[in-house]
């Protein structure tokens, strides 16, 4: 078997918003509590027609770069989380996947990325443990803009037609460690990303229950059970996706805690934060979400204090997980191996340079191009020579989008999908 250490075979707006502070110091804390919620009455549908208008921004949001980088802080408990001890760490409830340690293409659950909101700034936890909830305890309220309001088990869910669906998540925040100067917020690495596969159902099947959307639907705001308020919302428009999902396996098993259990909402593609974790109830709106998570967490904010938006889809991006940074190889032929993944369509292609992008090879895509919302592992085959290296990797997806060479900065340090360097020494 390969050394995964080495790769050798064998032989625009100004931000004013005080808890938008909070929310920057507090974004690496995460997940504790759920119990169950009551939710309002049903809304009254309005009667226009169901519009795609997410994303719009009616009030400041804001930008804080006077305060440090936040640091690390206590480790999970991987033993009771039965997580992998080896994840990196950055909070008592947020830590990397090893992506070197992945084989194939669908990442084991204990090594899975975790991250949470719920500890984290302005919501109210609502118990100072993980969420414990047991199946027969579940419910689902499903109201709003919507025909008629339901409220649903776990076993109403497992008995509508079941998918399961191979496909990556990805913090907004992955990769946040890269951008110079440093931003506000937890120093992620390059882990916070994995792909599994999903076992659940179609958000359609479940609106269907509740007798479709109501006219002018326009957002779907999506609760998770374990803070107070805590509520993202999407566009209504992706209802017509069958592979935005409520889900309750995670690689042919039961959701574990860490990772939403009993269900959970999947939209892949979507920044990791749209997948709410302990799914209680979907709203839809007939306006754009109002939620902290929509206008004031997880925006584009340039370093002028410009808006420019909600981070949404996850760009294009290519990681080399072998051999490692600052590795040290013998001469001699080496596989150069990575995953490659993009929120806007599948991967079709990845390049691989062995001298710093001076030039560029085709890499062999291994495994994943069957599943569109999978990422892909490549390959490239190497012969390293003595001496210092650096190696690079792009990727295309199937709507052109390249793998940029650099990103423009942004203050929440969100989206980096940059091409990355990994330097080492051959021997």
């Amino acid at each position: 078997m390969m050394d995964p250490n080495t790769g050798r075979l064998p032989s625009r707006r100004p931000i004013k918003r005080r808890q938008a502070i909070k929310y920057l110091v507090n974004s690496a804390i995460g997940l504790l509590g759920i119990a169950a919620r009551t939710a309002p009455a049903p809304q009254t549908a309005a009667a226009v027609g169901v519009a795609a208008v997410w994303g719009a921004n009616p009030t400041p949001v804001a930008a804080v770069t006077s305060l440090s980088p936040v640091t690390a802080q206590a480790a999970p408990d991987f033993a009771a989380l039965d997580k992998d001890p080896r994840m990196r760490p950055h909070t008592a409830f947020n830590a990397e996947t090893l992506l070197e340690e992945t084989r194939g293409i669908v990442t084991p659950t204990p090594l899975f990325y975790m991250i949470s909101r719920g500890a984290a700034a302005p919501f109210t936890l609502r118990g100072n443990t993980y969420p414990q909830i047991a199946d027969t305890d579940y419910r689902l309220r499903v109201d709003g803009l919507v025909n008629a309001p339901i409220e649903l088990t776990l076993a109403d869910l497992k008995a509508l037609p079941n998918r399961t669906l191979t496909a990556f998540v990805e913090c907004g925040g992955n990769s946040r460690g890269r951008f110079d100067p440093p931003v506000t917020g937890a120093q992620f690495g390059n882990g916070m990303a994995s792909n599994a596969e999903w076992t659940g159902v179609s958000l359609s099947e479940v609106i269907k229950l509740a007798g479709g959307l109501g006219a002018g639907a326009v957002d779907v705001m999506a609760y998770g059970g374990d803070a107070d308020d805590l509520k993202r919302g999407f566009p209504a428009m992706l209802m017509d996706d069958p592979d935005v999902m409520v889900v309750w396996e995670m690689n042919g098993q039961p959701l574990p805690v860490a990772h939403g259990k009993p269900a959970r909402l999947l939209v892949p593609g979507w920044a990791g934060v749209t997948s709410i974790k302990y799914l209680v109830r979907l709203e839809a709106l007939d306006k754009p979400s109002d939620a902290f998570l929509n206008l004031q967490a997880y925006r584009i904010v340039d370093k002028d204090d410009n808006d420019l938006g909600p981070v949404t889809v996850m760009p294009v991006k290519s990681m080399i997980h072998t051999p490692k940074e600052g590795a040290t190889l013998q001469a001699g032929p080496i596989f150069i191996k990575g995953f490659a993944w993009s929120g806007e369509g599948p991967i079709i292609g990845v390049e691989v340079s062995t001298d710093e992008g001076t030039t560029w090879h085709e890499a062999r895509l291994v495994d994943g191009t069957q599943h569109p919302r999978s990422w892909v592992a490549f390959e490239q085959p190497w012969d390293a020579e003595p001496g210092p290296f650096a190696l690079r990797s792009r990727a295309t997806d199937a709507k052109g989008n390249l793998q940029p060479e650099t990103i423009a900065f942004n203050k929440m340090g969100q989206r980096m999908n940059a091409i990355l360097t990994i330097k080492g020494m051959v021997t």
